[in-house]
């Protein structure tokens, strides 16, 4: 049966051997379609009971270099070997042809695509074998420089979260409670300051010799009980600093650490590109690494603080604890040596400076939380600096955002090249153009957002502008129908709406004219904060 080199479609009547016949030619071919869409040579009709009488049948075949080859009709088709035959059966094109929901990972995709792939030139495919591996191949860098957008984005919205907390009333009143009740404590404590006790004047010239000299004893002992008692302090603000520091060179290190394996990734996946342009990368990127000044200053931070955990350390001989448990054995010794009045001026000198201390406790600094002057400094902070703080994290999160959103239009812009050759073949074409009104656009849209939005994140249970599970959604969309994504100024503006909308019940933002700001944690489900960028932006 002679046929046709062009030959693309079998006509005639019902049941003439359209089907079988162009089953048969697709074997011969070792057409790479899945023998389930066969509509003749299949289980069912002449394959049934494992091929039994299938088997007794061969189909030769003579191509037009003069090859022949002869298969039995129950072969399956060698997905490994040459398709001489590309073979798309009816059931396959109807099943194609009718899928509900043709999404990317669909049949009728993935069948688009091979034709898409089929009319770009072979110097454009850059000698890739699917268009999937020609995208990837195109946009891997793009997407890399998305997902190092979104890690930082996290990272400011997990800042933000944190400063916009403490911008809440609840914050304010819980700060303002917590200092009012340190001021209390305060108030009590100079109520209580030991009552003052005279040194005693009337003795003799001989009681007044051993008294001036115990007294000078004990005035010494203090001074170094004080001394003690300040480096104690220092040592213990320096094993604070020390230990931050420690914390701080590790994780330096880790990040350079990370650095070069990503350098050293860039090295390895850039280098074969390089040398099919004859360079090398050496020529174009030169990276030194020197970490011994950091190694060094790690090193001497961690024997500062083996040092400060020795003076700190009461099991220590010489330590700062046992010096001043020592000094108060030989201060309370030389008391014992005083008669009752004297005994009395000393252990009043001894209160009043135990009372100073507490004083100087209870106070603290506006570094040492917990403290009075701590809660003043956060409250002068939450009047004065932290709305600017959070004005800069904002500016700093639409910087990110509008770079995501530049990355995704960049990507936008490759399927727009790849589907430009399909776009003039459409476009050449009246029947195509006309007939079946086809036509490839590429543009930005909104996927997932409603389902990612209140699946994950806010409860459509708690007030707020999306209450409901209907009337949030129709809000949504409604919300989002105003807005093109595939324009930057818009989706950023989109994204500032949905703040909005969270931090703002707008059911009734528009009847008072006194909005009622919500933390945005209380729409929030139980997985906490709110912090992903709020429009998926997918080509």
């Amino acid at each position: 049966m002679p046929l046709n080199a062009d030959m693309v479609a079998i006509i005639g009547n019902k049941g003439c051997g359209k089907s079988a016949l162009a089953d048969i030619l697709a074997v011969s071919g070792n057409t790479h379609c899945d023998p389930t869409h066969f509509s003749f040579l299949n289980k069912v009709r002449f394959c049934e009971r494992n091929g039994r009488l299938a088997r007794q049948f061969q189909a030769r075949s003579v191509w037009m270099d003069g090859t022949e080859s002869l298969i039995v009709l129950n072969a399956k088709p060698n997905p490994n070997g040459v398709e001489r035959v590309r073979y798309i059966p009816q059931t396959y094109l109807e099943k194609v042809c009718t899928e509900t929901e043709p999404g990317l990972q669909s049949e009728f995709q993935a069948e688009l695509r091979k034709v898409i792939f089929s009319h770009i030139n072979d110097a454009d495919r850059l000698g890739k074998e699917t268009l999937d591996e020609l995208i990837q191949y195109k946009t891997e860098e793009l997407k890399g420089q998305i997902e190092n957008a979104r890690r930082e984005m996290s990272r400011v919205n997990a800042d933000l979260v944190r400063l916009e907390e403490k911008a809440g009333a609840d914050y304010m009143v819980r700060l303002a409670a917590l200092m009012w009740e340190k001021q209390q404590e305060l108030k009590a404590h100079l109520e209580n300051e030991p009552p003052k006790v005279e040194q005693p004047g009337e003795v003799s010239a001989e009681q007044k010799g051993v008294h001036d000299a115990i007294a000078a004893d004990l005035a010494r002992e203090r001074e170094t009980l004080n001394a003690i008692d300040a480096k104690t302090e220092e040592r213990q603000q320096q094993h604070k600093t020390l230990t931050e520091k420690i914390a701080i060179a590790r994780k330096v290190e880790g990040r350079i650490d990370i650095f070069e394996s990503d350098f050293q990734r860039l090295q390895r996946e850039t280098t074969p590109d390089l040398e099919k342009l004859d360079l090398s990368f050496e020529s174009i990127v030169a990276l030194t690494l020197n970490k011994a000044a950091l190694t060094e200053a790690r090193e001497k931070l961690t024997a500062d603080k083996s040092q400060a955990d020795a003076d700190l350390n009461p099991a220590s001989a010489e330590g700062l604890p046992t010096q001043r448990s020592a000094c108060l054995e030989r201060i309370k010794a030389l008391q014992d040596k005083l008669d009752a009045p004297n005994k009395r001026f000393q252990e009043y000198n001894e209160a009043l400076r135990a009372w100073q201390e507490r004083k100087q406790i209870i106070e603290g600094a506006a570094d040492k939380p917990e403290t009075l002057r701590w809660y003043e400094s956060q409250i002068e902070y939450i009047k004065t600096g932290l709305q600017d703080d959070i004005k800069k994290l904002r500016k700093q999160r639409r910087e990110i955002a509008a770079g995501i959103h530049q990355c995704v239009a960049a990507i936008r812009d490759v399927y727009k090249e790849l589907f430009s050759a399909v776009q003039e073949l459409i476009s050449s074409s009246v029947i195509i153009k006309e007939g079946f009104k086809l036509t490839f656009e590429t543009s930005i849209v909104e996927r997932m957002l409603q389902n990612e939005l209140f699946d994950r994140y806010v409860s459509q249970g708690s007030a707020g502008s999306f209450y409901g599970k209907e009337k949030g959604a129709a809000v949504l969309e409604e919300l989002c129908a105003d807005f093109d994504v595939n324009d930057e100024a818009e989706a950023l503006a989109l994204i500032e709406k949905l703040v909005q909308y969270l931090e703002f019940d707008m059911r009734t933002a528009q009847k008072d004219p006194n909005w009622h700001r919500f933390a945005v944690a209380q729409e929030c489900r139980s997985q906490g904060p709110l912090r992903f960028p709020l429009v998926l932006w997918v080509p």
